[in-house]
């Protein structure tokens, strides 16, 4: 599989998991009985978004009380299964100069030694990456550096069509 593959299905993979508990919370949301649960399942409705890795358990915990049918756990161990895979590329993304390397279930980002920032976002409809490099000072616009953001660009676009094994 190739690396811009492994971020697209992490993104994939994360999505399924946002609408599946929207999906639940919607249902419990109906027959809550417990002014805690009502509490629980406003707030993370009212959220704009949340880190659904990471919030899950209160999100299980409604499953199991309510006795929702649901894919959740296993679409949560498909996701950590993926990023578990796409985090050993850390060191390779390390190789390729970058430092501070984020990834997360929609996106990458990193500094470049130079003080730029990398940022590759997922776009689900197109199925595809957007790579994106800003200056750390926006007045940093020299043919020098533009050169050096094009050829920087081929690299991470040749890092990301790399296969893993």
């Amino acid at each position: 599989m190739k690396n811009k593959d492994r971020i697209l299905a992490l993104a994939k993979s994360y999505d399924l998991m946002r609408k599946e508990t929207l999906r639940i919370l919607k249902l419990a949301k109906s027959s809550v009985v417990s002014i805690n649960d009502a509490q629980i399942i406003h707030s993370y409705l009212d959220k704009t978004d949340f880190y659904y890795k990471d919030d899950l358990f209160p999100i299980i915990k409604l499953i199991e009380r309510y006795k929702i049918k649901s894919s959740l756990k296993k679409l949560w161990g498909e996701y950590t299964a993926i990023e578990k895979e796409l985090l050993k590329t850390k060191i390779d993304f390390k190789n390729l100069g970058l430092k501070n390397i984020s990834i997360g279930p929609i996106s990458v980002h990193a500094d470049l030694n130079n003080d730029s920032v990398l940022s590759i976002t997922t776009n689900l409809n197109e199925d595809r990456l957007a790579i994106d490099i800003f200056p750390n000072d926006e007045g940093t616009q020299s043919d020098t550096y533009v050169k050096f953001i094009e050829e920087f660009k081929t690299k991470i676009n040749n890092f990301l069509e790399k296969e893993i094994k």
